[in-house]
């Protein structure tokens, strides 16, 4: 995957934040490529088929949490960053999330679209394996 393709982004959840990231990102004229997960197990599965750039994952996950996503996302060979999205996202979550591994928190109450591009972009810029195949 280089640089100029459509970003490949795991959205993981079932809440109103991933609905709303959904119509969002659907509204726009964003180059990416969606690709959905209920919950963690299902997200694992669709990391193992799909090149995927950026991980966004509800704070709680159906079947577990953002850290079981980020764990597994640190086992494979994309290791693609991990945006954890949070209705009301505070100092604890932060530093835990960047503390782990993560990438960032999004803030999704409100959420402001010009926000969710500029993390999105940011985290894709900052995968590992973009970075080796574009050099």
């Amino acid at each position: 995957m280089k640089k100029s393709d459509p970003i490949s982004i795991l959205l993981v959840g079932q809440s109103g934040n991933c609905q709303d990231i959904r119509r969002a990102l659907g509204e726009s004229r964003f180059k990416h490529k969606l690709i959905e997960a209920s919950n963690s197990e299902q997200a694992k599965g669709l990391l193992a088929e799909n090149q995927v750039t950026v991980i966004v994952c509800d704070k709680d996950v159906a079947d577990g949490t953002w850290k079981s996503i980020l764990e597994h996302a640190h086992g494979t060979a994309e290791r693609p960053p991990v945006v954890v999205c949070c209705r009301h996202a505070d100092e604890r979550l932060w530093a835990e999330v960047l503390n782990l591994g993560g990438y960032d928190v999004l803030q999704s109450e409100p959420l402001v679209y010009d926000e969710l591009i500029r993390v999105i972009e940011s985290a894709h810029n900052h995968c590992p394996k973009i970075k080796t195949q574009s050099a």
